[in-house]
Parts: C-alpha cells; sequence; structure tokens
C-alpha cells in the first residue's frame, strides 16, 4: 500500500472515530441537562461509558501514528469521566452488565 493510501485511510478511519466518539459526547451532555425527563434514564451508564471506549479508541488510532492526544480529546474525556463519577455511573453500568 502506497504511503497516500495509508495516509487516507488513516484519516478516514479517525474521522469516523472522532464523529462517533463526538456524537457519544453530545448526546450524554444533552442527556443530563434533560436528566428525569426522557426515556433514556436507564441507558446513561452504558451510553456514558461507551462515549468513554470511543475516546479510547481515538487514542489507539492516535497512537498507531505516533501522535500525541490532542488537548480537545483529554479535555473531552475528562469532562465524561468527571459526568460518570459525578452520577456513580460505575456502578450503574455494573448492575447493567
Amino acid at each position: 500500500m502506497s504511503r497516500q493510501v495509508e495516509s487516507q485511510l488513516w484519516h478516514a478511519m479517525y474521522g469516523l472515530h472522532w464523529e462517533i466518539a463526538r456524537g457519544y459526547h453530545s448526546f450524554v451532555l444533552h442527556i443530563f441537562h434533560e436528566t428525569g425527563k426522557n426515556q433514556f434514564d436507564v441507558s446513561i451508564p452504558l451510553i456514558t461509558l461507551r462515549a468513554i471506549r470511543a475516546f479510547g479508541r481515538l487514542l489507539k488510532w492516535r497512537a498507531i501514528r505516533y501522535l500525541p492526544a490532542s488537548e480537545n480529546l483529554w479535555l473531552r474525556l475528562h469532562n465524561l469521566y468527571r459526568i460518570a463519577e459525578a452520577h456513580d455511573l460505575g456502578t450503574a453500568a455494573a448492575r447493567l452488565s
């Protein structure tokens, strides 16, 4: 595989994982602003953990190319961990699985 094709593939995969992570992150923030008002309250721990896992995949893709994690990625990941800790989602997620 040529270097150019490899680069295009990496950018496409990283872009896909970034959009998935951003979507989960936005959804978690939206749910927490509307907590108690929607049908997703039971799924909040699972969705939050999936968001954290999505950001972990971004870290993996960056590590494959020997790139440091961006500040924006760390801030969003920290925000998700803060939400999970504040609402004790770890124990709630363990009950779901």
